[in-house]
């Protein structure tokens, strides 16, 4: 049960930390507050949802509880999906630091210090 609220707990947070700063930055702090807020209520259901099919299926594994309410096909859609997320966001969060490395070493060498 552990590692089940330790998985939840990565999920939600994930690369949150990288990105939700940058995202507020684009969109402005008013903006970026609704939708953490809008965010955070639509995971809680979710994670909500999850927890009452476990109870109503009695399983403890998420491929199991979509195995059992949607049938044996979706569950290696989602183990698919599982896998590619984690590559995804992996590429992604590169592509921003490449840029961030970029944009700063773009502003360090144009600098125009005279002695």
């Amino acid at each position: 049960k552990l590692l089940l609220l330790l998985i939840i707990v990565n999920e939600i947070l994930g690369s949150g930390f990288a990105a939700i700063p940058y995202a507020v930055d684009n969109v402005g702090p008013l903006v970026g507050f609704i939708i953490l807020i809008v965010t955070a209520f639509f995971s809680e259901f979710n994670i909500r949802v999850i927890v009452e099919l476990a109870y109503l299926t009695n399983t403890t594994s998420y491929k199991e509880i979509i195995k059992k309410t949607m049938g044996p096909i979706w569950a290696y859609i989602i183990n698919t999906f599982h896998l590619l997320i984690p590559i995804l966001i992996t590429i992604s969060l590169g592509l921003l630091i490449t840029q961030n490395i970029y944009d700063a070493s773009d502003y360090w060498c144009n600098l125009n210090i005279v002695y």
